[in-house]
């Protein structure tokens, strides 16, 4: 049954190409800038719904936000089973712009009210809707940098190393 349903998310949670295209062009772009970009989109009840590749020359990341917030991730306790927990980050958010538009990002996992528009936080949707009601909350973005992609992937040194001293 999960099986079934992961293969089903998988097969249609990309608009325009499929999942492996995505990744293939993520990679690219962390191969040629050393940084890659996809943003995820999330349905009515919070879970992921779809992925959409962002070019990496795009987007600016901005500096770390000056107060941690509480985040809750989930926490490897056995080889089958996670466990949730509230831990406290620095988050950052990110700008794309594409010639004279401009549209912030919010960390992956970021569960503030970020303005689209602005990058302003706020205390929840009403509030941004208060401020600007053209304005909307800012989609989540996953980044990837070079040094951090080997770690986070869980990359061995022998994937790292070239072509072919891994042959030798």
């Amino acid at each position: 049954m999960e099986k079934a349903r992961l293969e089903s998310f998988f097969d249609f949670c990309c608009f325009d190409s499929s999942f492996v295209e995505l990744r293939r062009r993520a990679r690219h772009d962390l191969e040629v800038t050393g940084n890659a970009y996809c943003e995820v989109l999330r349905d009515g009840t919070a879970g992921i719904a779809r992925f959409v590749y962002v070019p990496s020359y795009t987007v600016r990341l901005l500096p770390l936000d000056k107060e941690a917030v509480e985040v809750r991730e989930r926490v490897r306790i056995s080889a089958v089973s996670f466990d949730s927990v509230t831990t406290r980050r620095r988050l950052r958010r990110y700008i794309q712009v594409q010639s004279t538009e401009r549209v912030y990002f919010k960390s992956f996992g970021d569960s503030r009210v970020i303005s689209r528009l602005t990058g302003r936080a706020f205390p929840d949707v009403a509030a941004l809707k208060a401020a600007d009601s053209s304005d909307g909350p800012a989609t989540e973005s996953t980044a990837r940098c070079s040094r951090k992609w080997a770690c986070a992937s869980g990359a061995s040194a022998a994937r790292r190393r070239p072509r072919e001293a891994r042959s030798a």
